[in-house]
Order: structure tokens, then sequence, then C-alpha cells
């Protein structure tokens, strides 16, 4: 098994795959394939320990990285399910920054209505102020849940 077989081989068995081979020939072309599909370092054999125990260690550390960003945002598209479509229209115009009076005008409700469907759309997004619930908004392009 080659340097790529096995990088293809663990992305299939890991959830963020490996991102550093060594491979005997240092083909140009083999190593522009590894670093297409997640390579962060390519070695030609004989690889330099140090080197190489260096490299996984930042590769742990993204796929450490990697992971926590994939829990946020599996959480964010959970907790974006949890909205009615209503505090879904709430929650998108809030974090355009409209106003209540804007957002209620906006939607035919009272300004009264729309600060309550937006302390439940803060509850349920776990959001403790506006501009934390905007944060979220911002990530709203990437949970299309």
């Amino acid at each position: 098994m080659n340097g790529l077989q096995l990088q293809e081989e663990l992305g299939r068995k890991i959830f963020v795959g490996f991102d550093r081979f060594p491979d005997g020939n240092g083909d140009l072309s083999l190593g522009m394939h590894a670093m297409r599909n997640g390579a962060v370092d390519f070695f030609e054999k004989p690889v330099d320990d140090d080197a190489l125990l260096t490299s996984i260690a930042r590769g742990v550390d993204l796929s450490r990285r990697r992971r926590a960003e994939y829990v946020e945002t599996a959480e964010l598209v959970k907790r974006k399910s949890s909205l009615t479509p209503r505090e879904s229209e709430v929650f998108v115009l809030i974090t355009k920054g409209l106003s209540n009076k804007q957002v209620g005008s906006e939607l035919g409700a009272t300004e009264r209505t729309i600060k309550a469907h937006r302390g439940r759309v803060m509850d349920k997004m776990g959001a403790n102020s506006l501009p934390n619930l905007s944060n979220v908004g911002i990530l709203r392009v990437h949970v299309s849940a």
C-alpha cells in the first residue's frame, strides 16, 4: 500500500483523514493529489522522525479543531431546526440588523409579538444577547436546516 492509498483508506475510516503520508517516490503529481485530498505534509522516504512527530502533532491539533467545528455546526443545525417557521423568519431579519419594529413591519406583526418571538429564538439558539445571536446568525449561511 502506498501513501496515497493509506490516506484514502484512513479517510474512509476516520472522521478527519490522516493529513500526511510518506511516499518512496516523492512524485510531485502524487504530492499534489495528496494535498488536494487534504494532506498537510508530504514526506519523501526516509522520513526524519522529529519532522514526522511534529507533523503528526499538528495533524492531531487540526483534526481536533475540525471535529470541534463539526460538532458546533451540528449543534447549530439542531437548534435551528427547533425554530418554528415564524421564529426562523424573525431570526433571519434580526440577525440582518433590523429592529423589532422593522421586523414587525416586514412580517405584519406588532413589536411586542416580535419581542416574544426574538426571546424564544434567543433561548432556542442558546444566545444570551443580541450580539451573540447575530454571531450565530452569521453562521446561518453554513446551517441550512
